[in-house]
């Protein structure tokens, strides 16, 4: 009853994904990703900053807003 219930675990497993070539795909995509500079950190930053602000902004006055960021952001990442 055991060896029958670890067996259709496993199996179980297999068929949603668990483990498997997929997982071994995922590891050596991490170990190719280098990690950024300072700018191109700073330059990732402001454009995740600016997404943000230009998703959420609804009024005139908060898509001027989003402008500057857009615009202003990117001078502080020297």
């Amino acid at each position: 009853m055991r060896k029958t219930f670890l067996a259709v675990a496993f199996v179980a497993g297999l068929l949603t994904g668990c483990g498997g070539a997929e997982a071994d795909e995922a590891e050596d995509m991490q170990e190719v990703a280098q990690p950024l500079d300072a700018r191109a950190a700073c330059l990732e930053a402001c454009s995740v900053q600016a997404g943000r602000c230009w998703q959420n902004a609804t009024t005139p006055a908060a898509q001027a807003w989003c402008q500057t960021i857009t615009e202003r952001c990117p001078l502080k990442c020297q």
